[in-house]
């Protein structure tokens, strides 16, 4: 059997609809070749992402999003799904199924990899290209609506701190949606919302703080010596109580980026910042996700110990 060449007709979009690929000139066997070669990626039923599989589940859920909306009629992209294709960042894992607004009086409910449901969404609210979506202003709502707090804060922080929107585009999507279940949640933890925080893992740890009711730090601080000298710019400065806190990514000391050196010089500046009589935590992905209440009792035990200092 001759060889079949892997090389596609020119115009085809980066995500392709079987018909599509038929009406380019591709056959079915050639469609199920590029598959079967890892070339094309099935993305949702008859619908084909031109390239390989990928490890990067955001990013599939985000391509499986917009070929489902480009399949269904006036659908538009929600919720955690439209953070995906914005491309900001959620603390907790994406939902299966993607989420979609469908035209009122459109069938509604979760059929195959798809949950439909009517959201009265304005055209200020929505982003037209290829398919639509929700506005990042609204997008940032809709998750500090139906998702835990540390979702809220991660998407809006990182709206924020990227200039994809403003504290007032957040507040004005937030009025615009009103009625709407949730909207009080919504309320409660966008004016929490901080583009200093730069990370994920600071949003987290941040909506830990307020869920726990321990007192809120100041974000992103320069700490010099006696002398003046730069000694740090920390995570978290709890200043009356001289802690700091710290939030380690998992990649921070990667080996393939000089990760022993970076160690040696972060054990340093620890080092320095005891030396100036000063608590520091540090914390990382894995233990916010299995051992929250040990870093809460390590915070909490500082504070009580800075306080028994000051009398």
């Amino acid at each position: 059997m001759p060889s079949q060449s892997l090389s596609d007709p020119p115009g085809l979009a980066h995500i392709v609809s079987r018909e599509q690929a038929l009406a380019a000139g591709l056959t079915r066997d050639q469609i199920r070749h590029r598959v079967r070669a890892a070339k094309w990626t099935v993305i949702a039923t008859g619908m084909y992402l031109r390239s390989a599989p990928t490890d990067d589940h955001d990013a599939m859920h985000a391509q499986r999003a917009v070929a489902a909306a480009q399949r269904i009629p006036g659908a538009i992209i929600i919720g955690a799904s439209a953070a995906a294709v914005h491309k900001l960042p959620l603390v907790h894992p994406l939902p299966q199924h993607v989420e979609l607004s469908v035209p009122h009086g459109s069938w509604r409910g979760i059929r195959g990899s798809i949950r439909r449901r009517y959201l009265d969404i304005t055209s200020a609210d929505l982003v037209d290209g290829p398919v639509f979506l929700t506005s990042v202003a609204r997008t940032v709502v809709d998750v500090a609506r139906e998702r835990p707090l540390a979702d809220a804060l991660s998407v809006g922080d990182a709206a924020v701190r990227r200039h994809l929107v403003t504290h007032d585009d957040i507040a004005f999507a937030l009025q615009r949606a009103a009625p709407i279940k949730g909207l009080r949640h919504a309320a409660h933890a966008l004016p929490h919302i901080d583009a200093r925080r730069e990370s994920a893992l600071e949003s987290w740890s941040a909506a830990q703080f307020i869920e726990w009711g321990i007192p809120l730090p100041e974000v992103q601080v320069t700490i010099h010596d006696e002398l003046g000298l730069f000694i740090a710019r920390v995570d978290f400065f709890w200043r009356e109580f001289g802690v700091v806190g710290e939030a380690d990514g998992l990649m921070k000391y990667s080996p393939d980026e000089g990760g022993v050196a970076a160690f040696g010089r972060e054990k340093d500046r620890e080092s320095a910042l005891r030396d100036l009589g000063y608590d520091v935590i540090r914390w990382r992905w894995a233990d916010l996700a299995s051992r929250p209440l040990v870093i809460r009792r390590r915070l909490e035990a500082s504070f009580t110990r800075a306080t028994g200092r000051t009398h």
